[in-house]
């Protein structure tokens, strides 16, 4: 990438929010996988380059950054997006800055099986909250 030193076959994907890596191989393009942050794709990249690129086809993946599922970077609001289709429509269950915060609704929400207002009554760490973190509502 330009003005990034170090960053030889990695680029950013805006899409999705994650660095890439990409060669061609025997004069055939390969993709080796994508990583959440850049230390971690430039770790992978040391990992192909010692091993030898060809020999890594095979597990050229294993390492690569698995995006959740339901979550949507939005590249012009820099936030992660919480989408799911219910019922043919896409509903938006809320916005984050950080991707960890995201992953961590999509586990909550999973477990009150996407209800927005069984996910506002969850008590957090064995104490019940008195206001929704989420919505603001009084839970008093």
């Amino acid at each position: 990438m330009k003005n990034i030193p170090d960053t030889k076959y990695i680029f950013f994907d805006k899409r999705k929010g994650t660095w890439v890596i990409t060669k061609k191989v025997m004069n055939k393009p390969y993709n080796f996988g994508s990583y959440k942050s850049l230390e971690d794709a430039k770790k992978a990249r040391t990992y192909f380059e010692k091993n030898g690129w060809g020999k890594c086809l095979d597990e050229r993946l294993k390492f690569s950054y698995k995006q959740p599922k339901y979550l949507v970077w939005i590249a012009s609001r820099k936030v992660w997006q919480i989408r799911k289709r219910i019922n043919g429509k896409i509903v938006i269950f809320g916005q984050f800055k950080k991707i960890e915060d995201a992953e961590d609704e999509v586990r909550l929400l999973k477990k009150v099986n996407w209800d927005i207002q069984d996910l506002c009554d969850l008590k957090t760490d064995g104490n019940q909250i008195t206001e929704c973190l989420r919505c603001g509502r009084s839970l008093i």
